[in-house]
């Protein structure tokens, strides 16, 4: 958990739950169905990289007011992932969801999925980026 060491949290008595989270809501299937971009059910790496973004990302990020809300290492929330993604290249984003760290080595989010080989971390990858390509 990144707020553990975090002051202003521990006066508030945040540090008890991981990410800052503030509820827990349960939502159907169908609540995701915004997050789904057009044409996207044509794209089957696309609709891979939605179910993947949903399973890695979801928990932090956010698409149209649906997901987490984390906030950054300077207490900001993150924008949503449309406009964080828009203007950077695939490569970058490919760098950046692979290991943030060793863009930034303040970043709070996790490398992707360690648990995964690297190839199919990769595969991931792309699929994931093939779907903020069509947002």
């Amino acid at each position: 958990w990144d707020n553990i060491g975090d002051q202003e949290l521990q006066k508030m008595g945040s540090t008890d739950w991981p990410y800052q989270v503030d509820r827990i809501q349960l939502v159907s299937e169908a609540h995701y169905l915004g997050l789904i971009p057009h044409g996207a059910s044509s794209s089957s790496s696309a609709q891979a990289g939605f179910t993947a973004f949903k399973t890695n990302c979801l928990t932090c990020h956010h698409i149209n007011d649906i997901g987490g809300r984390k906030r950054n290492k300077k207490g900001i929330e993150l924008l949503d992932m449309k406009l964080l993604v828009n203007g950077k290249s695939r490569d970058y984003l490919r760098s950046w969801i692979n290991d943030p760290r060793k863009m930034d080595e303040g970043a709070t989010m996790p490398a992707f999925n360690t648990n995964l080989d690297y190839k199919e971390r990769e595969r991931l990858i792309d699929h994931i980026l093939d779907y903020l390509e069509e947002l």
